[in-house]
């Protein structure tokens, strides 16, 4: 499906999420980066083996002159904080 409309952002975002799970496609304009250049922010558990896997997809998914910088990983984090003083 994603080879029918390759070349085009939506395809790449829906293969970000096909594989991943969740994901966002941010283009260089959106982050100040450089032409032809995009990101993906997800919060994925990444395997060596789903890596590999997204490695070759993308790069028949993926417009011929654009260029993947990186995939970011955003989690959140909570914990309870603690202060200690000592005089």
């Amino acid at each position: 499906v994603w080879y029918m409309s390759a070349g085009t952002p939506s395809a790449v975002s829906e293969l970000v999420t096909a594989v991943f799970g969740e994901g966002e496609v941010k283009e260089w304009y959106e982050y100040g980066g450089d032409p032809y250049f995009f990101k993906i922010e997800t919060n994925a558990y990444l395997t060596p083996d789903i890596i590999a896997q997204f490695a070759k997809m993308i790069q028949h998914v993926k417009n011929a002159r654009s260029h993947i910088e990186s995939v970011d990983i955003h989690r959140s984090l909570s914990a309870p904080v603690r202060l200690g003083v000592s005089c």
